[in-house]
């Protein structure tokens, strides 16, 4: 996976479509509320979007140990402020009135990472 181009927001994403995916769906309101997060940065609809498109094409074939992995190894390539990110992975995991015992554990794992 090639990732030298990929900003803070694009770490962004990753990290919520990771969270979103972790049920290997996504809901229309998961969608909305990533889109809605890199909104927050972009300031643009159609480049976080496009942004969100670009970084789904990448880790849509990874299994979960793959993300994990990825997570491990590029979590501090995200620069944002890290208590806003765990806002924002709770706001994805509520978005759609589902809060599944997977999501918690990925949640916990990133927030683990996070604090390391």
């Amino acid at each position: 996976m090639n990732i030298n181009n990929w900003s803070s927001e694009h770490f962004l994403a990753y990290i919520c479509l990771s969270v979103a995916s972790i049920d290997e769906e996504y809901t229309n309101e998961e969608w909305h509320e990533i889109n809605k997060v890199i909104n927050v940065y972009l300031n643009d609809k159609v480049k976080s979007e496009d942004l969100i498109i670009e970084v789904y094409g990448k880790l849509v074939d990874s299994s979960l140990e793959e993300k994990k992995d990825f997570l491990k190894k590029y979590i501090n390539n995200f620069k944002g402020n890290k208590e806003l990110l765990n806002d924002h992975i709770e706001e994805v995991i509520m978005s759609d009135y589902e809060v599944g015992s997977d999501e918690i554990q990925m949640y916990k794992f990133i927030k683990g990472l996070l604090a390391s």
